[in-house]
């Protein structure tokens, strides 16, 4: 932020002359944008392109301390004439579903292309005795990025064509969109123009395929597109087979539809949202189309033709101020809502990077970043949405013969003075949607008069053709700060392809705010907003940098016999690592200086197989019990100096995507285990008697003394009374009596000197402790982490190894360069793919999904119908 104020910028006209205030106005603000593009990248050198209505483009550059723009106009202010848009061109064009192998080629040698199977059988129009190969290579798809994609262009000195498929993929849109651009692009140019005439023919001849339909179902057609009306465009896909929608910040362009469920064009741009019927090729909209397409089993269009009802053409809104004026006037092009207070706000991390679509929902969403009262960066988060009706059919007008005779000699010359552009296709339209004022107006026609009314129809302001409505609202704003330098923000980084890959937003706020309060730096902010089809996916910045002791937590109870048991012990305060989070993924965590965890678990081993007991000097009565045992395992693990990082990234060639890159570092941790067996007494225990003149004479007897024969000499030995022990831990050694009262238990005695004793071991003897030597990991540091990525409905884990430093570091870097990560997916057919190319996993890519047509994976650009 230039706080001294802006340098001034200078604009010109390549063909001289002065501009006008509205080309100034968007000079400038093209050239402000590479100046700071210039900055963010410590470049030398920066560049951009802006294209004007009418054909003519801006260019800006910002060199040094020098920033200018040039504006050129077209050649030529002469409109080109078109062929009449309402004379429908009964053809359907090629349609192509391949990867495209070789996006950049040597001009003239053919673009390389691995077509589908139901392709191939198209080429050679669906007879089975005849085959084409897989490869094909096609100058028809030597097509250089058009205006709507002239950041994609390559080096003016490179020996080499980089065309369209190098850089404008249909994932910079979002959407139905992604689906419209994939199988346009699939269409390829429609006219050759460069080379000699015999040059132009021989191509034409070899590569301008188009899908032939037989005479008979041609005639079906054209009986159903009787009265079919065109809404501002040719229906024809354009000559030089260019994109010519906008993903743009400034202009965004997707899909929506109406309550019939017909495909509508939206756009929006700074100031308003507009609407119109997406251009369709007409003979692909009728019934036969599709019950021709049945008989074929061309499984590809006819996904297409479920989508949109029809095959679109690939044209956009009408190029040109005049030529859209025109068509509002007419009542196609229908503003929906205002959008001021979105484009109030710039680009998070100055990307083009345009609105996120929804497949079928009608919703669009997006982000942008200001500055508040408080001097503060914060994030706007807007949504999007429309509500569009059917289009209303003009009423047929039948007439007498006085009627038609006049009518026909006032619209023949009425005709002839129409401009044949789409200025012009505009008023013939409003002549055809407002009939019956046609008739009044040519009742008794006297030639040469026509042009009378040519004024009246050229202003007439129809109403729209349907009822539409929507709104851009704001949905949230939070604050958005980082203290740190660039180079150490948080980072979320979006793609730019002016610098040719991601580069990071940038946290700071007005560097003449120099105090923050504590309150302030705690927020929970949307950055960044996506569709996944129509699932909504948002990525948030939280911050709060307060910190708490942690107290300390165990389970532990006084019957730790069976079972797991778990103590958490911390030292020092604990605190929020980690500031980014989104509606898949939440790796932050908090810790304290040192966390010892302790984890104890119990298991029962067994009883003793038999009980023991005995006496002692002088006494007649003793004790029986038998044991229980159990070993303990403890686990306990010591984390100290534990840090971090989680960065985001939209992966390069993509809007709808979002990779997240998680980096755990720890100073120490040691871990230590130790085991012991122990043993306690039965519930069930049993006094005891016997009698011995010399050893046991001695007191009274617990219970009952009725055992036969009496006691001599120490033997036998009985049991006298039977006790219980109620205490809850008993209870884990309780399996029932296992004893009688006054059962001879003289084998079980473990004292010696006496006869008849017979005493074998217990199944499980008694063992002291065992500990077992601690392990550590030592003082080394650990590293961990991960990358994961969101760009199909089920996300999943990319690498599990930590990930390139550069995830956590500003981009541009200082010496310039810029973070790459890339990303595609099949964006229209049955095939789920999509593909991440990062260098954490070397030579190869993670991929989900399967095609035919890249079976090894590989960030492709795909074109029509993908399937199978």
């Amino acid at each position: 932020m230039d706080v001294a104020g802006p340098k001034p910028i200078g604009v010109f006209l390549a063909s001289g002359g002065t501009p006008s205030t509205s080309e100034i106005a968007m000079a400038t603000k093209l050239a402000r944008e590479v100046e700071l593009r210039r900055r963010l990248a410590y470049s030398k050198s920066e560049w951009g392109t802006l294209p004007l209505d009418g054909g003519g483009y801006i260019r800006a550059s910002s060199i040094g301390e020098v920033t200018k723009a040039v504006i050129y106009r077209p050649a030529s202010d002469k409109k080109a004439e078109i062929e009449d848009d309402l004379e429908l061109k009964y053809s359907v064009p090629m349609v192509y579903s391949a990867r495209v192998v070789t996006p950049r080629v040597i001009p003239k040698s053919g673009v390389e292309l691995q077509v589908s199977k139901s392709t191939q059988r198209r080429l050679v129009n669906y007879d089975k005795e005849k085959t084409t190969p897989e490869k094909q290579v096609l100058q028809r798809f030597e097509i250089p990025p058009g205006i709507r994609g002239s950041e994609f262009a390559g080096p003016p000195e490179s020996k080499f064509l980089f065309t369209q498929y190098n850089g404008h993929y249909p994932t910079w849109f979002s959407g139905s969109m992604a689906k419209v651009v994939q199988l346009v692009a699939g269409y390829g140019k429609q006219k050759f123009t460069d080379g000699s005439e015999e040059e132009i023919k021989a191509l034409t001849k070899k590569e301008m395929k188009r899908i032939v339909i037989p005479a008979a179902y041609r005639e079906a057609m054209g009986r159903e597109l009787v009265g079919y009306t065109l809404y501002a465009c040719t229906g024809n896909p354009p000559d030089d087979g260019t994109i010519q929608f906008g993903y743009q910040h400034y202009e965004t362009d997707g899909v929506c539809f109406d309550s019939d469920k017909k495909p509508w064009l939206v756009r929006i741009k700074s100031g308003t949202v507009l609407a119109m019927p997406l251009p369709m090729i007409p003979m692909t909209t009728t019934k036969t189309f599709r019950k021709y397409m049945e008989k074929v089993s061309d499984d590809e269009i006819i996904t297409a033709l479920d989508l949109f009802g029809g095959l679109p053409s690939g044209e956009g809104f009408p190029v040109g101020e005049k030529a859209r004026a025109a068509w509002k006037k007419a009542g196609v092009i229908i503003d929906l809502c205002d959008t001021a207070d979105f484009y109030s706000g710039s680009a998070m991390a100055y990307s083009p990077l345009g609105w996120s679509f929804s497949e079928d929902s009608n919703e669009a969403v997006h982000t942008c970043h200001v500055w508040g009262d408080d001097a503060m960066q914060r994030a706007r988060y807007y949504k999007f949405k429309a509500k569009l009706g059917p289009v209303k059919l003009a009423e047929k007008i039948t007439v007498d013969a006085d009627e038609s005779r006049d009518l026909g000699a006032y619209l023949a010359e009425l005709y002839g003075l129409i401009p044949k552009d789409m200025e012009g296709s505009a008023i013939k339209f409003k002549i055809n949607a407002n009939m019956a004022t046609a008739i009044d107006l040519s009742k008794g026609f006297v030639p040469g008069r026509a042009s009378v009314s040519l004024s009246y129809w050229e202003n007439l302001v129809s109403p729209p053709i349907a009822n539409g409505s929507g709104s851009v609202t704001k949905t949230s704003e939070g604050r958005i700060h980082s203290r740190a330098k660039f180079k150490y923000q948080p980072q979320l980084k979006l793609p730019s392809p002016y610098l040719g890959g991601c580069v990071s937003h940038d946290f700071n706020s007005d560097p003449r705010l120099k105090e923050y309060s504590e309150a302030a730096m705690r927020f929970d902010t949307i950055v960044w907003a996506y569709f996944i089809k129509n699932t909504l996916k948002v990525i948030r910045f939280s911050q709060d940098n307060r910190s708490k002791p942690l107290p300390s937590e165990d389970d532990f109870d006084d019957c730790m016999l069976v079972g797991s048991w778990t103590s958490t012990a911390t030292t020092g305060n604990t605190r929020m690592m980690g500031q980014f989070t989104t509606s898949d993924f939440d790796e932050r965590e908090t810790s304290p200086e040192t966390k010892t965890v302790t984890k104890i678990k119990g298991d029962y081993l067994g009883v003793d197989s038999e009980p023991r007991g005995g006496f002692v000097y002088p006494y007649r009565a003793g004790g029986m019990n038998r044991s229980h045992w159990f070993m303990e395992t403890t686990d306990t693990t010591s984390d100290g100096g534990v840090g971090k990082s989680i960065g985001v990234c939209v992966p390069y060639l993509t809007r709808d995507a979002v990779l997240y890159a998680t980096s755990r570092t720890q100073s120490h941790k040691t871990t230590s285990w130790s085991q012991r067996k122990y043993s306690r007494p039965d519930a069930w225990f049993y006094d005891i008697y016997t009698y011995s003149f010399i050893f046991h004479w001695y007191g009274g007897i617990v219970g009952v003394a009725n055992g036969l024969p009496h006691p001599k000499n120490g033997f036998p030995s009985y049991t006298s009374f039977e006790s219980h022990n109620d205490s809850p831990c008993a209870s884990y050694c309780d399996k029932g009596p296992y004893l009688t009262v006054t059962q001879d238990v003289s084998r079980y005695r473990d004292e010696g000197g006496f006869e008849g004793a017979d005493k074998p071991a217990p199944s499980i003897p008694p063992v002291g402790p065992k500990a077992l030597p601690s392990r550590s990991t030592g003082g080394d540091p650990i590293y961990a982490g991960s990358v994961d990525v969101s760009i199909v409905e089920q996300p999943w884990r990319v690498t599990k190894s930590p990930p390139d430093e550069w995830y956590f570091r500003g981009s541009p870097s200082d010496d310039g360069g810029v973070f790459y990560r890339s990303a595609t997916r099949n964006c229209l057919g049955e095939s789920e793919y999509a593909a991440v190319l990062s260098v954490e996993l070397g030579e190869n890519d993670a991929k989900r999904g399967y095609t035919k047509l890249a079976p090894k994976g590989g960030v492709h650009y795909f074109i029509g119908v993908i399937n199978a």
